[in-house]
């Protein structure tokens, strides 16, 4: 048995070498993009959306062309063979103002884990499949490039209603979780970077659609309200995504890291809140005011308080955040709730000044905290 089972690894690479090395040099190019996708996708794609995504390719404009779509679903199994297997499941998505359950429809997967742990490994690229070889920073780029091609195609504001999405299968997908393949990406994915900062422009109406879709906001619910997507600037976007080298590529194109507009008021409160920690750091740099006023939390070093961000709690009181605390709630108070009553974190707000008295709402006193 343990003789078989040290035979059993080689024994997989060669079934899979000898079923890549088997796909026609006409669907070769297809067959790669569909195993990016299902090695490094964010949840399971269903057998629509490969479909579509056999028709991007954002070497051209546009980058989504419909005709590509393949008209039939299953040619997705027939190129890729035994390589994958599909499966049905159910699970939420987001529709007008709750989530609701989709019925369960035709997912697809690779077949085995091992069918990943072949392609990323050393060993595939020292053999005849070598052109199928995956590096997961370059298919996040690939993933993200894509997504965004995608979503550029909508310039007409009017286009996206729930009956129109159906007709666009990936659109959901690329809308959601574009921004995580982007963080995912290599640092040099230039070609990633430039074409977020295309979709984030208020000059581009597939921002506000791309918006109305998935409102970075409101990350949970597909948002009808009214002009709330026209406030929010792509600095503010880009910083509550935590996409860094594009919040960069904003500031140095003279981008008002003060601009006020969305949910948090400011880019630095929307970073704050997301622990997006460096890009705190490049926004304190650009000239961001670390204690201004407004939005959902009121200061940026509430936002990191109460969302639980010790670092970025750091970052922000080192930079002179402050806190006059009012209604009973001092910054000892939310330290104990939000940060797990983290006594170093504790001693280092002493150390920098901050009142951490806490109220007795009965007695309405103060005691102090023993550190």
């Amino acid at each position: 048995l343990r003789k078989t089972l040290q035979k059993l690894p080689s024994t997989l690479d060669k079934t899979y070498e000898r079923i890549l090395t088997s796909i026609s040099e006409e669907y070769a190019d297809y067959a790669i993009r569909i195993l990016q996708w299902l090695a490094f996708s964010e949840r399971p794609l269903s057998l629509e959306e490969l479909a579509e995504v056999i028709a991007i390719d954002v070497s051209r404009d546009p980058e989504f062309d419909r005709d590509e779509v393949l008209e039939d679903p299953l040619d997705v199994l027939r190129i890729c063979s035994s390589l994958v297997s599909i499966t049905h499941e159910s699970y939420f998505l987001n529709s007008s103002f709750a989530l609701f359950e989709k019925p369960s429809e035709e997912i697809v997967v690779l077949a085995h884990y091992s069918v990943k742990e072949y392609l990323i490994s050393d060993r595939i690229k020292r053999g005849q499949a070598a052109r199928y070889s995956l590096h997961a920073a370059l298919c996040h780029g690939a993933i993200a490039a894509a997504c965004l091609g995608y979503l550029n195609q909508f310039q007409e504001p009017e286009l996206i209603t729930d009956r129109a999405l159906q007709e666009f299968k990936l659109a959901r997908y690329s809308a959601k979780f574009w921004s995580r393949h982007v963080r995912k990406a290599d640092d040099q994915e230039v070609e990633v970077n430039n074409l977020a900062c295309r979709l984030l422009s208020t000059e581009n109406p597939a921002y506000f659609i791309w918006m109305r879709i998935n409102h970075p906001d409101r990350e949970f619910r597909w948002n009808h309200y009214p002009g709330s997507t026209t406030n929010i600037l792509p600095l503010y976007c880009a910083s509550m995504l935590g996409l860094e080298k594009v919040v960069s590529l904003f500031l140095s194109g003279n981008a008002d890291p003060n601009a006020r507009g969305g949910e948090c008021d400011n880019a630095l409160q929307a970073a704050s809140t997301k622990g997006h920690d460096r890009i705190v750091k490049i926004l304190l740099s650009a000239g961001a005011k670390v204690n201004a006023k407004g939005g959902k939390y009121g200061y940026a070093l509430l936002a990191a308080l109460k969302c639980g961000h010790e670092h970025t709690t750091k970052v922000l009181i080192e930079a002179g955040a402050t806190y006059s605390h009012s209604k009973g709630q001092s910054i000892g108070n939310l330290c104990i709730r939000n940060l797990d009553a983290n006594v170093e974190m504790l001693r280092f707000l002493h150390k920098s000044g901050i009142d951490l008295r806490k109220k007795d709402r009965g007695a309405g006193r103060y005691c102090t905290l023993q550190l």
